[in-house]
């Protein structure tokens, strides 16, 4: 059985149990009683092969409920993968082996009995697929749905969890919203929405990134005012909005185009997950990637596994434990009242050393030595640094959970716990 990971990489895999249509009646029913409700289900078309080549309009995937006997239609998207891994390079709408079908684990169902199916005909003409998805924390734990090709068939579910403004570089759903700065494309908006169980206030002054090294000699900062918007592009569909955003960054006369991809969902968002290469001509000494919050986010705790409620105020009185592991997963929290934001990263031995950012200071400066941006106001400034980074292929990204108000510390051991255990 593959691991199905949807934080680590962009292309994903599933165990897919192959089902025709039979007259014998399933001696054990099976029912749905996996609760991992906030992760997508991503399957690549290899596992659908018998679909290959096929229109997505004409596949559709139904839940099963073994009490009523009953189907329903959940929703899902396809996305178009090109051969190069890009979600933008190729549009054609049929089933390729890397394109991928989406849905969320929480609409997942019950094990149907072979012999029950859909109230259509024409899907009665093809063979369908049963999708197994098992917890990787609880083997126990297991829901299922069925994928049907049908030309009859049309999109019955509205339900749309996530859309993109793009004239606002704003992502929306029923529990947040994240806006971006539309010069730089960065992150500078977070909402725990109330429906989400948060206050719907914006917690978040901005994303920020600081680079520093020497090309020849030469010494050179970047931080994010420096880096040039060059193109953004966006795939809206019910379950998810992909999101990629390409920037020109500036060091020494020297310059380099870069491409950040983004996944959002309905509770989550996964940034990166690819790799890229880090040239040794670009001489970095220093990296660092945070998320600065703002004075609404005032009162609130931060956790991570070195440190245990940590108050943000902007007092510069609150010290936190910074070194991180060489390699693994590492996590932070912010928590209070305006809702919860669990940030899980993998780190891959990129610094020597790599160690937490934190830096609480309303008066502004920050805690590496390099210049303040953004509203000059430090509250909870979180994130991870990176001395003296290898060079070569790397890989950078992370996966961000928004939750209700007021968890405690578990909740990010636990989102932790998920990522390292992905569902199969």
């Amino acid at each position: 059985m593959k691991k199905l990971n949807i934080f680590k990489s962009t292309v994903f895999s599933l165990t897919v149990l192959f089902v025709l249509l039979s007259g014998c009646k399933s001696l054990f029913a099976q029912q749905d009683n996996l609760d991992r409700d906030y992760e997508p289900v991503v399957i690549t078309g290899n596992n659908l092969s018998e679909f290959l080549s096929v229109s997505t309009s004409q596949l559709f995937v139904y839940e099963y409920d073994e009490i009523g006997d009953t189907w329903t239609q959940i929703p899902f998207q396809f996305d178009d993968v090109g051969d190069d891994g890009s979600y933008f390079s190729e549009t054609d709408g049929t089933l390729d082996s890397n394109d991928e079908l989406v849905f969320m684990a929480k609409d997942m169902g019950d094990k149907a009995p072979n012999y029950s199916w859909i109230e259509d005909s024409d899907s009665r003409n093809y063979k369908r697929y049963e999708i197994l998805v098992t917890d990787g924390t609880d083997a126990g734990k297991k829901a299922w749905v069925y994928v049907y090709r049908s030309s009859s068939l049309t999109h019955a579910v509205t339900t749309d969890y996530v859309t993109a403004n793009q004239g606002s570089d704003e992502i929306v759903t029923e529990n947040y919203s994240a806006g971006h700065n539309t010069s730089i494309g960065f992150l500078e908006n977070i909402k725990i929405k109330t429906a989400g169980g948060g206050t719907d206030v914006d917690i978040i002054d901005r994303q920020k990134v600081r680079i520093q090294g020497s090309i020849l000699g030469v010494p050179y900062t970047i931080t994010e005012d420096g880096l040039v918007k060059k193109r953004l592009q966006f795939k809206d569909g019910p379950i998810r909005v992909l999101r990629e955003i390409t920037v020109e960054l500036s060091g020494a006369g020297e310059t380099t185009e870069t491409s950040i991809s983004e996944r959002y969902y309905d509770r989550m968002s996964v940034t990166g997950g690819g790799s890229g290469t880090l040239e040794s001509y670009w001489g970095v000494t220093h990296l660092r990637q945070s998320n600065d919050m703002n004075a609404n986010a005032s009162g609130m705790l931060f956790y991570n596994p070195l440190n245990d409620g940590v108050t943000i105020d902007g007092s510069g009185g609150h010290e936190a434990a910074v070194q991180l592991p060489e390699s693994g997963t590492t996590w932070a929290m912010c928590t209070g009242s305006q809702g919860t934001m669990v940030q899980i990263v993998d780190l891959h031995n990129l610094g020597n050393p790599q160690m937490l950012y934190y830096y609480d200071n309303a008066g502004g400066g920050t805690a590496d030595g390099t210049s303040d941006t953004g509203d000059g106001k430090s509250y909870g400034d979180i994130g991870i640094r990176f001395e003296d980074p290898n060079t070569g292929t790397i890989s950078i990204g992370n996966t961000t959970f928004y939750l209700p108000a007021n968890q405690s510390s578990s909740t990010g051991s636990e989102m932790a716990d998920y990522f390292d255990n992905p569902l199969e």
